[in-house]
């Protein structure tokens, strides 16, 4: 059987925790080897017919946190890597925000989505964690019942329920309720993330890429102008939603390319009297603490046309958290003192995972549907060497390492990262599969 990768099962071991768990419903992880990181030697680029290439360059196209973790990744393996962006300066394809959080999730029966973020978090708790990332914890506000159930389900130290007293303990603000305290997940300023992570990497900033062709082994990166912005055997979408239109044909009956579901993310700065949350703190939307003692409350539920409305909405959610018989300065605040509101666009894809593994080829793939509708065991049609990195939704500060490690590691031939199942829930390649057995 699969087993997970060490930089997981290491995290995993220093935390007391486990990524896996067997029939019986007891925490297991298993390595019978170890990895070189940085090792010379040649790299699958495309899995599902066997060809192997010996270059380590890779163009990345987007430089925000999915490009540039992506990056840190490879660099962490001795790849020479290009990231191209339209913006200037590379802090502005981070995110708009000053803060992400993490939002791991925990279900009742350790569904992927549940799996998956607990992985992303060992991993940005590896070699990509730096001085960007705070862990200071998160409090999921929910009843008592259900957050019991939850906490049953994962190891003591990874997730634990709380009643309202130590909730308010944690989180240093008096809350009406408990819930899930997960002392392992923290925040991050995207900006800084970009910055460190980057910082082997050849940057081509100012200069967007128009247009992906493959010439000669090798993918160029074109501007407007048709002009190359750099070359190399291997290049991976890191775009957000622009990813696909670089080199995925209009539409096709083949269930590729996947509709991409933009939705507009609002969140509000916040100066409040008193002192900010020791955590990050969710419930009905999530409250991140910045370092300047500013509150960090989202999403907004705006078109982003209102900035006051959107900043009243985000505080009377907060206020709603709060017991108003505690003792806080914050309760004594009708409105906050001062104000900003910040509004971007958050793509996610329609199963709430993110895209990462080799592109689907989408014309072999309408050309040979009658062949693969008949044997489902044949690998599906993938483009040589491409890659694709996206469909974060609310979810960037996990997905980004997950996606980058994940391919990384693919593209180095290394054992699996992830279970069988889990790499399966987050391949490219899902969504014409799941097209296929609908025409069955």
């Amino acid at each position: 059987t699969d087993s997970p990768d060490p930089r997981v099962h290491d995290a995993m071991s220093a935390a007391g925790l486990a990524l896996a768990r067997s029939p019986t419903d007891a925490p297991t992880a298993t390595w019978s080897g170890r990895r070189t990181h940085g090792a010379q030697g040649t790299h699958r680029t495309a899995p599902t017919d066997g060809s192997v290439t010996s270059s380590r360059d890779a163009i990345i196209v987007g430089a925000g946190l999915a490009g540039c973790a992506l990056a840190h990744a490879l660099g962490q393996r001795g790849w020479a890597t290009t990231l191209v962006d339209a913006a200037d300066d590379l802090a502005l394809g981070g995110s708009g925000q000053p803060a992400l959080a993490q939002h791991p999730s925990v279900t009742p029966d350790d569904a992927p989505l549940a799996r998956l973020s607990r992985a992303a978090l060992f991993l940005s708790r590896s070699t990509f964690a730096n001085d960007a990332f705070r862990w200071i914890g998160r409090l999921q506000q929910m009843d008592a019942d259900a957050a019991g159930v939850l906490a049953s389900t994962v190891p003591a130290r990874f997730a634990r329920a709380v009643d309202a007293a130590e909730a308010s303990h944690l989180a240093g603000l008096p809350l009406r309720r408990g819930g899930l305290w997960l002392p392992l997940a923290g925040c991050a300023d995207p900006q800084a993330l970009c910055r460190h992570w980057s910082v082997a990497a050849t940057l081509r900033l100012g200069r967007g890429v128009t247009r992906l062709v493959r010439r000669d082994g090798a993918w160029c990166a074109l501007d407007a102008n048709g002009a190359t912005i750099a070359e190399a055997p291997v290049a991976i979408l890191a775009a957000s939603g622009a990813s696909l239109a670089l080199v995925s044909p209009p539409e096709m009956d083949c269930g590729w390319p996947p509709r991409l579901q933009p939705r507009l993310g609002s969140t509000a700065i916040l100066s409040v009297s008193g002192t900010a949350p020791r955590c990050v703190v969710g419930g009905d939307g999530h409250v991140v603490p910045l370092p300047d003692g500013r509150w960090l409350v989202g999403p907004v539920d705006d078109d982003g046309s209102n900035d006051r409305a959107a900043v009243l909405q985000a505080w009377s959610r907060v206020r709603g958290w709060l017991d108003p018989t505690g003792a806080h300065p914050c309760l004594q605040a009708p409105h906050p003192a001062g104000d900003t509101h910040l509004a971007g666009w958050r793509v996610g894809t329609p199963d709430h995972l993110p895209l990462a593994g080799p592109v689907p080829d989408a014309r072999r793939l309408a050309a040979r549907q009658a062949d693969l509708r008949r044997d489902d065991r044949l690998p599906l049609p993938v483009m040589e060497g491409l890659w694709i990195s996206a469909g974060f939704g609310g979810r960037g500060l996990l997905w980004a390492v997950l996606a980058a490690e994940s391919i990384a590691s693919r593209l180095d031939d290394e054992p699996p990262l992830l279970e069988r199942d889990l790499l399966e829930a987050i391949d490219p390649r899902r969504f014409p599969k799941r097209w296929l057995r609908r025409m069955l």
